[in-house]
Order: C-alpha cells, then structure tokens, then sequence
C-alpha cells in the first residue's frame, strides 16, 4: 500500500556515449499479423534511428495456432513467413534492414528466450491482439512478459509521439534501472520526465535514504 508520494520533475544532463555501448543495440520485436504488433513495428523504427538500434523480428507459432490452423488446414509457417515478409517489407520502405526469427512453443516463453539467446536490449511489442482468441489470453503474453523479460519491454497503445514518461521511484534497484532507461529516453526524445517518489509501509521515503536523495537531487 503506497503511503506516501511526491512529484518530481527532472532535468537530466546528456551522458557522453563517445567509446560507449548504446543502451538499446538491439530491439525485439513480436509479431503476430495483428494491428497491435504492427504498431509496434512501426514505434520500433524511432529506435533505430534515435539509438542505432538492431531490429530483431521474431514470429511465434504456439501450440494453440497449430491446433488452430490445423482444423483450418492451413500451415503456421506458411503464416509466418508471410507475417514476416510484410513486416520486412514495411521497414524496408523507411530504409531499415531486420533480422527475423522463428520460434514454436508458448508465446511470453519463447519471446523471454530470445531476449536472452539473442541478447535483446528491449522488447517492444503490441499491448492487445485482434486474432480470434479471448483478450484475457493476449494480455497475459504482454503481462508475462513484462514481469519475465530480462529487459526493459514498451508495450505499444497508440503511434503518439513521446511526450511525457513518468517513472514511479522507490529506492529498489528495479526502480534505479527504470529511472536511467527513462531518462535515456526522455534525452533521445526530448520528452519531460516525471517522477513519482513512493514508499510502501514500514519502508523510508526513497528521498530519506542514502541512495534514493541522491538519485532525487
């Protein structure tokens, strides 16, 4: 239960990356063919052009679609490949070269296992699907997934430029992790950062902490 909370707005100072390893060398992407992923691929592209960013396609043909296309007598690589070519070709058009992947099995696990085998730095994908499959089941892969990736992952809602991030800070190492990716991006983007400083009961105020008035100065 949050028992406390402050607003803070933070004016970072750019970081020299001369000699360094960019934060974001390489984006994942999931697609599926739906709206919400081709968004996605869509937002990827101001990644790659704001961070250098690698673009990784990555399509997953779960057991359900198997079964699925299996009754329908249609071939989930087939679909694939398709899905595939067409997100391609669009990033393509805008001058961008991804790399795509293919992967079976479930679908928050196999996008949490190429973060990993292909050392993703973020994981942008679509927040709901329009396939023919209960929205409780879509939103669990993006749930998964951003509570299991070992990366930050932006789930993408609309197209809307990058305006205003709000961060919520508690003085937790996650929370730490949170605020530099988010002042990376509010640099790259010229967006305003907002911070909301919580604290949980029986926890000191992040600002009352060693580490957390320092991170808040």
């Amino acid at each position: 239960r949050v028992i406390h909370s402050r607003f803070h707005f933070l004016r970072m100072a750019p970081a020299s990356r001369v000699g360094s390893r960019s934060m974001f060398e390489r984006v994942l992407v999931p697609v599926d063919g739906s709206r919400p992923s081709v968004e996605a691929v869509l937002y990827s592209e101001n990644f790659v052009k704001g961070f250098g960013s690698e673009l990784v396609l990555l399509y997953v043909i779960s057991p359900e679609m198997i079964a699925r296309q299996e009754k329908q007598g249609t071939n989930p690589g087939e679909m694939a490949a398709e899905v595939l070519d067409i997100a391609e070709r669009a990033l393509r058009r805008k001058g961008i070269a991804p790399r795509s992947m293919v992967l079976e099995g479930p679908v928050a696990g196999r996008i949490c296992s190429a973060v990993l085998s292909e050392k993703c730095d973020l994981v942008i994908m679509g927040g709901r699907s329009v396939l023919d499959i209960p929205d409780f089941l879509v939103d669990s892969v993006s749930e998964k997934v951003c509570h299991y990736a070992r990366c930050p992952v932006l789930v993408v809602r609309n197209l809307l430029p990058l305006r205003s991030i709000l961060v919520a800070y508690d003085g937790s190492r996650s929370s730490h992790r949170a605020l530099e990716v988010s002042g990376e991006l509010a640099l790259r983007f010229k967006a305003r950062l907002r911070l909301v400083e919580t604290a949980n009961e029986g926890l000191l105020p992040p600002s009352q902490s060693p580490s957390g008035a320092k991170i808040l100065e």
